[in-house]
């Protein structure tokens, strides 16, 4: 596996654990998949990039910043074959739970149409924690979460989705990889 970043702060760091937990291919040109952290605009134009001079049966991987509705319009639009391409994003997708959740998902529908992403959901997550503090594990539209002696919290949200005509499909989760 090739692993690559944009230069932020958030890509290298992303890199550089992807690194350690596993051997990066010696010859990035020659591995048969490619790992990009970066953000949402760096991701699309590697992708891009990436579409055009890869091998047939070559697979890119990109980080969380890249899951985003406008992911396959904007391949789409630059002229990438999606039926040809194996573009992944592997992305934290948490599952909100409880009526709080459902209330917001409600109000985001209703002023900006579609549903909150990973981020939003994060976000509140992490404003439900602070205001729960120090008290742990802390209840919030995601669940019960608690963190680990480095200050990680690990919750079950990973999923792997293949960018398709389509949009971006599901292909691995939770339930499926743990």
């Amino acid at each position: 596996m090739a692993i690559e970043h944009d230069c932020s702060v958030h890509g290298k760091s992303v890199a550089h654990q992807l690194s350690a937990s596993i051997k990066p291919a010696e010859d990035p040109q020659q591995a048969a998949t490619t790992f990009f952290a970066g953000s949402f605009s760096y991701a699309l134009e590697r992708a891009a990039n990436w579409a055009h001079d890869s091998p047939g049966g070559a697979r890119l991987i990109l980080a969380d910043d890249a899951f985003s509705a406008e992911l396959v319009p904007a391949l789409l639009a630059r002229g990438i074959d999606l039926g040809s391409r194996q573009i992944y994003v592997a992305a934290i997708a948490p599952q909100p739970i409880g009526e709080k959740a459902s209330t917001l998902a409600s109000a985001w529908h209703q002023r900006w149409g579609g549903t909150p992403g990973g981020y939003f959901w994060e976000t509140m997550a992490a404003l439900q924690v602070a205001s729960q503090y120090p008290d742990f594990p802390a209840q919030t539209l995601l669940g019960a979460l608690n963190f680990d002696a480095q200050h990680e919290s690990h919750p079950a949200s990973f999923s792997l989705w293949l960018a398709t005509h389509r949009g971006l499909q599901i292909v691995l989760t939770p339930e499926v990889s743990i």
